[in-house]
């Protein structure tokens, strides 16, 4: 693949102590190892390399950093090019397993919370290459709903970033491994597998980002939790998020804003979220219990992400990387830098004309002064009280909403209609 950014390749990895050495053949490339990107990293020599695995690998551990590590040792001492990745993502996963010497593996849990994690941990990532990017993303490996997951995860992470930069994706996977292989006249002979690629194709923003104003987390409803009282949890964790409420509630209004082209409401929600996420995330991890009841090692989360979490893992990603701070007054040169974002879509014409029809009126004199005396003087009609499908084909600047400042060529919106606003949004 080529490109004129980075390269990145982006592997899971499943249990690896039952992974079996094969020859693979990848683009005039063969290479014998048990582990199929190892000649993805031969051939693509990427620039950067992300593994992704589960801490259900642990065996022991009193929390959540302890399993990660336990599980980040067997996936080491079962792969040898692990340690050549740049970035190791261990997130939580759901299993249970009989071990040959009784002993019994229980992580209970919810898949959603590996997608969550793992989301969040590609978007610190990707916040930081801040270049285009060509990403390889080898499902080859790892258990059941890894894939699906993951995929689901980088395309999410990906259309975020494709917002400032151009973003390729391949996937690919490798034919299966013959099941019971095995030659007694020549044990060293190995099945001879082919790395596909299955998808190819260039990312570019979806405007339909994930906005819900769903609380980031929720107590785990599992059997599990029978023993711990659930309306206490509840309580407990509705004390705690009390002070990021509103942050949350900013998150799906500033991804609405984004999502519809109403640019100068992303700045008015603009929000502390790398808090929010932080906090979220740190509160997550400290409620992972573990414990150790005669044969059996018991892994259960206190809490699980819901797709609130989500919205604001792309609210911090969106802020962050199109550079958008939370601002009452708002240049309108910084309006048009921003829409840099719509380029080559249906929504392009619609913001770019907005920007351009309050541009024009911006030879008015005085300090703040609302469009609607504006448009009054010209004798121009417009809706007095505009509903959402105004508001939106408006892109967010519907003349009875908005002050101008003729002076510093910045736009607001008038104190009362901020409420109206966050209604239109939600």
């Amino acid at each position: 693949m080529k490109t004129t950014g980075k390269k990145i390749l982006i592997s899971i990895v499943g249990d690896p102590s039952s992974y079996k050495e094969a020859t693979y053949h990848y683009d005039r490339g063969t290479k014998s190892d048990n582990f199929s990107s190892s000649i993805l990293i031969d051939v693509e020599k990427p620039d950067k390399k992300i593994l992704i695995g589960q801490y259900t690998l642990a065996e022991k551990g009193e929390s959540f950093e302890e399993l990660q590590r336990d599980s980040l040792r067997k996936i080491s001492s079962n792969i040898s090019t692990a340690s050549s990745y740049d970035e190791k993502i261990i997130s939580p996963g759901v299993f249970y397993s009989r071990k040959k010497n009784g002993d019994l593996l229980n992580f209970k849990g919810e898949i959603y919370d590996f997608y969550a994690y793992t989301l969040y941990k590609l978007a610190r990532i990707f916040e930081s290459i801040n270049d285009d990017v060509a990403v390889i993303l080898d499902l080859t490996h790892g258990i059941n709903y890894m894939g699906y997951l993951t995929l689901s995860a980088v395309n999410l992470i990906l259309s975020v970033y494709s917002l400032s930069k151009k973003v390729k994706m391949t996937v690919v996977n490798s034919d299966p491994y013959p099941s019971g292989f095995n030659n007694p006249s020549n044990p060293n002979l190995k099945p001879d597998l082919n790395i596909n690629t299955v998808l190819k194709r260039e990312i570019k923003p979806s405007f339909l980002y994930p906005a819900s104003s769903e609380k980031p987390l929720r107590p785990y409803v599992g059997e599990e939790n029978l023993n711990v009282n659930k309306k206490n949890l509840g309580m407990e964790l509705n004390k705690d998020l009390k002070d990021k409420m509103e942050c949350v509630s900013n998150g799906k209004y500033f991804v609405n804003s984004i999502n519809t082209g109403a640019l100068l409401s992303s700045f008015r929600f603009a929000d502390n979220f790398q808090d929010c996420v932080n906090f979220v995330v740190d509160y997550f991890i400290r409620n992972v219990r573990t414990s150790r009841e005669n044969i059996s090692f018991n892994v259960i989360p206190a809490f699980s992400f819901t797709q609130g979490f989500e919205t604001l893992v792309v609210a911090e990603m969106i802020e962050r990387i199109v550079s958008i701070n939370n601002e009452v007054e708002v240049g309108i040169d910084e309006l048009e830098k921003r829409a840099k974002i719509y380029e080559d879509t249906v929504m392009n014409e619609i913001v770019q004309n907005e920007i351009k029809g309050v541009k024009d009126l911006l030879e008015c004199q005085g300090d703040w002064i609302s469009l609607t005396e504006l448009m009054c003087r010209k004798g121009r009609n417009f809706s007095k009280d505009p509903d959402r499908r105004t508001f939106i084909a408006h892109a967010g600047l519907p003349v009875a909403f908005v002050e101008i400042n003729c002076k510093e060529k910045k736009l607001r919106y008038k104190s009362d209609v901020v409420d109206k606003i966050k209604n239109l949004l939600s």
